[in-house]
């Protein structure tokens, strides 16, 4: 597996840099938290300061002893209303960032299960990132995928493939080639991508789709060594 700049995973340094560069070899590994929770905590934190200077702008409205100043705002001379009024401009457009980025952020696709659980063996395995930060691969419900996932039917498609591809590599060789008849009508008919079977470093075996996939790679781990199913 190499990165998206061409280099095999194993030339970088353990850690973080090979890890950045895993998740650089597919846009589906790409997952982070949009920390839900957080961001509502934050916004009703700012919700209520704001109305607080809301309440704070009635009482100085009906306090005012010149109703002239309430009427012509370029002779208002009240020193607690300017305050409350530039507190609330700044507030509010905080507020309305705040709410902006939550619903980028909330718009983005889920990530599957599939992708979450290759990048759990994969640091499991490795043992690149330490555990307490990469935590944050067990909350899969508010993780988000930077990516727009591949059409749905191909998805679901692709854990059955890959074990299709498994169990014919165990198979016999006659029911191996009657398995492959069907799954080569599979193909002609469009339902798969061609499959592409290359070897790769001693004591691995890749077995990929081409390189114009839609969908990341799935990394199981056996012993020290990891194969990755495309």
């Amino acid at each position: 597996m190499n990165s998206a700049d061409g280099e095999p995973l194993e030339t970088f340094r353990p850690g973080y840099p090979r890890y950045s560069a895993l998740l650089s070899t597919h846009a589906s590994f790409q997952k982070f938290r949009r920390f839900t929770e957080v961001r509502m905590r934050l916004l009703l934190l700012k919700q209520d300061e704001i109305s607080v200077l809301e309440q704070a702008l009635s009482r100085a409205d009906a306090d005012e002893p010149h109703g002239l100043f309430l009427g012509c705002a370029r002779r208002d001379q009240n020193s607690t209303r300017k305050r409350i009024l530039d507190e609330l401009r700044t507030h509010l457009a905080e507020y309305d960032t705040m709410l902006q980025q939550s619903q980028w952020v909330q718009s983005l696709s889920d990530s599957s299960a599939r992708d979450i659980q290759s990048l759990q063996n994969w640091v499991q395995g490795t043992g690149c990132i330490a555990r307490e930060e990469r935590e944050y691969l067990d909350h899969g419900q508010d993780l988000a995928s930077l990516v727009t996932p591949p059409d749905i039917a191909v998805e679901r498609t692709l854990p059955l493939l890959e074990d299709f591809l498994c169990f014919l590599q165990r198979t016999s060789r006659r029911v191996c080639i009657a398995l492959a008849h069907v799954f080569i009508l599979l193909i002609m008919e469009d339902i798969f991508p061609p499959p592409v079977v290359n070897q790769g470093q001693k004591g691995r075996r890749e077995i990929g789709w081409k390189k114009n996939r839609s969908s990341a790679p799935h990394i199981n781990f056996k012993g020290n060594a990891y194969i990755t199913v495309d």
